[in-house]
């Protein structure tokens, strides 16, 4: 199971092989599909994932990215944290973006 690091490498997150992303505390906050599509925990989808790791709003607008090796990257190019290798990337991206707008509603 992956970790999830802010800019300040403060841990803040899991992903689960099945999709599942989960704070540090064991709160679900949505789940990646194996396609790309990112849903919170209510169901409700919030983005995607290229399997290039380009991360996109529900919109379709991007609005990050993540690299080979798990850095994460707002758009364009701010550094926001990065996942402990071992995921694809499409997992690592949705990961990233579901922890990070939990990160940022609090």
């Amino acid at each position: 199971m992956p970790h999830v690091f802010n800019e300040l490498a403060q841990l803040v997150g899991r992903v689960e092989q099945d999709g599942g992303v989960y704070t540090m505390q064991g709160r679900s906050v949505g789940a990646v599909q194996p396609g790309g599509s990112v849903y919170d925990a209510t169901g409700q989808l919030v983005g995607g994932v290229s399997a290039s790791g380009l991360i996109y709003d529900r919109q379709g607008t991007q609005v990050g990215e993540v690299h080979l090796d798990g850095g994460i990257y707002a758009w364009a190019r701010t550094y926001v944290g990065y996942v402990a290798a071992g995921m694809s990337l499409v997992a690592m991206g949705g990961a990233a973006l579901l922890l990070l707008l939990d990160e940022s509603q609090q």
